[in-house]
């Protein structure tokens, strides 16, 4: 936790933001290779939202939880959430797909 609250303070705007959209850019590279992911679906916001959810419900939980963090529960609130958003953007694709409970 200690490292991601000093990454922010000396990270500028810029490499922040870059770094970011590197993530952003591996989401919508991996949700585009989905099985019956429509080709009308928003790749790029759907991956931008993924990666919003994910990186924010991370870096909170490790900024506002006590230690020792409860990793099963992350893991099931992230699930949660990305299946929730996936469901609703490309559900054909979602429902092929076959998560891990």
């Amino acid at each position: 936790m200690q490292l991601f609250l000093l990454e922010r303070r000396v990270s500028g705007t810029d490499a922040y933001r870059k770094l970011y959209a590197e993530f952003v850019q591996m989401w919508a590279a991996m949700l585009a290779s989905a099985p019956e992911w429509p080709a009308d679906a928003p790749t790029q916001d759907a991956a931008f939202a993924v990666h919003a959810m994910v990186y924010g419900l991370v870096s909170q939980a490790l900024m506002t939880r006590a230690a020792p963090l409860d990793v099963t529960a992350l893991r099931r609130l992230l699930r949660h959430a990305v299946h929730g958003y996936l469901s609703v953007v490309a559900p054909r694709a979602y429902r092929l797909y076959h998560f891990d409970a």
